[in-house]
């Protein structure tokens, strides 16, 4: 199993194997990352790449919404949609990051609505 270890302080993640079980090591940040007591956290690569896809998911259908906003005459009820399909998505992916996806998001193409469509 392939297992990582990730900095307490910058969230930097490390292979396992490279860290010296009595003496830690230094992370970039200059924290030292322990492999004893509650320091650090083990996680599975697998769930920080599948995390990563999902990720690449919202941002591609952030996108995509901002290009039909922009850069075609998409009615405004085709936009809604898909901006309630990738808000539906985040929800399923991540529920307790809605009030970020809100502000990020949906700011996001409140502004491009008004600037590219207003009437």
């Amino acid at each position: 199993m392939d297992l990582l270890v990730q900095c307490d302080r910058c969230g930097q993640y490390y292979g396992r194997v490279f860290i010296d079980p009595d003496r830690g090591a230094n992370c970039r940040c200059g924290a030292v990352i322990e492999t004893s007591g509650p320091g650090p956290q083990f996680v599975d690569r697998n769930e920080i790449l599948a995390e990563e896809r999902e990720l690449t998911e919202l941002s591609r259908g952030a996108e995509r919404v901002c290009f039909l906003i922009v850069a075609t005459d998409c009615a405004r009820i085709d936009v809604d949609i898909e901006r309630a399909n990738l808000r539906r998505r985040c929800q399923e992916i991540f529920p307790d990051k809605m009030e970020l996806y809100e502000m990020v998001y949906e700011g996001r193409f409140r502004r491009l609505w008004e600037q590219f469509r207003a009437v």
